[in-house]
This record gives structure tokens, sequence and C-alpha cells, in this order.
């Protein structure tokens, strides 16, 4: 589906990156988000995305779009068994990444 060759096309994307440190993945995750532009705003285990720099697109085909973006962030964390959720445009100007530490996933 066009969703997964997106979500697939993120991940390949997020090989471009270093990894990101183990100590701290989600301040490597929120640097990433900040150099592409998406001016990200941690607060515990959320980032909020005030910015998008693919906005008008997303809106239009956020089933491509959104999935090519949640596809880079699942690839960053993965190494960390850090678990994320994209919620794209959860207010018209924002979309919102959940974040789930390994120690809790895996307990």
């Amino acid at each position: 589906t066009a969703s997964t060759e997106s979500v697939d096309a993120g991940r390949r994307w997020a090989d471009s990156f270093d990894p990101l440190t183990d100590t701290d993945p989600a301040a490597g995750l929120v640097d990433v988000l900040d150099r592409l532009g998406f001016d990200p705003d941690p607060h515990e285990q959320q980032i909020r995305l005030r910015a998008c720099p693919f906005r008008d697109a997303a809106r239009e085909h956020p089933q491509v779009v959104c999935a090519v973006h949640r596809g880079l962030i699942e690839q960053l964390l993965e190494p960390s068994g850090t678990r994320s959720r994209l919620v794209p445009f959860a207010e018209p100007d924002l979309c919102l990444v959940t974040l789930e530490p390994a120690l809790a996933a895996s307990r």
C-alpha cells in the first residue's frame, strides 16, 4: 500500500542520520526534528511538532507524507527500544509524537 511504502521511505531516510545516543534517544530525536524544521517542543513523554516543512503536502496527502515521518521517527528510535506514536494534526497546526521508553515497553 502507499502508506507502507511511505513508512519504508521514511525508514530509509532515517539511515542518513547518525544513530541517536543510547543515553537519551528522545533528545537525539528532538535534535533531528529541529534540524529538519519541525520546531519540536518536548514535554515529558511527548514531542509537539509546531511546524512541518511539508505541511501543505501533508494536509493534502497525510497517508503519504505523515507515514514517511512516522517511518523516520520509528527507525531513528528503534535501536533504543523506544516506541513512538505519531498523531498527525492533533491540533490544526500541530502534530504530536508520544514516546514510550524501552523499560516501559518491556513490562
